[in-house]
């Protein structure tokens, strides 16, 4: 009879980082930085930001809070794909609103070379793919 003990009990490395294949030829890593203007305004419940007004004799937590509907978003997102096809894997990336270009940004990188709190996140299963996309920081106004 087999021993099978180990196979059922793994031990989980939490700072081990996925080990992510190169992208192949002509295909290169990508992170975004998208604003995406949305098609209807939302509302969207905010965690209050803490705040802390400073006095002479003490410090006093303010809640900041979300003031109107929320326009649009921005958020990180992780591209595989050829050089010439950036834009479309970043319009595919949206779907609830329209990419504004001229506050999109995004520059070629090394996956092994992002932090931890997004590598740890990358899934590349094919080619073309996008492998991490943050949540969204939402925005009511310029």
């Amino acid at each position: 009879m087999a021993h099978f003990r180990h196979a059922f009990h793994p031990v989980i490395d939490l700072f081990h980082t996925p080990e992510v294949a190169p992208p192949r030829a002509p295909s290169h890593d990508y992170l975004a930085r998208i604003c995406v203007l949305l098609f209807e305004p939302r509302h969207v419940p905010e965690e209050p930001a803490p705040a802390l007004v400073v006095t002479e004799s003490a410090m006093i937590p303010v809640e900041t809070t979300h003031h109107g509907p929320s326009i649009g978003y921005t958020i990180d997102a992780g591209l595989r794909c050829h050089p010439d096809d950036v834009m479309e894997m970043i319009d595919y990336a949206v779907s609830d609103g329209e990419v504004h270009w001229g506050r999109t940004e995004w520059q070629e990188t090394e996956i092994a070379s992002l932090p931890w709190k997004i590598r740890r996140h990358v899934r590349v299963e094919h080619n073309p793919s996008l492998w991490f996309r943050s949540r969204p920081t939402y925005f009511s106004e310029w």
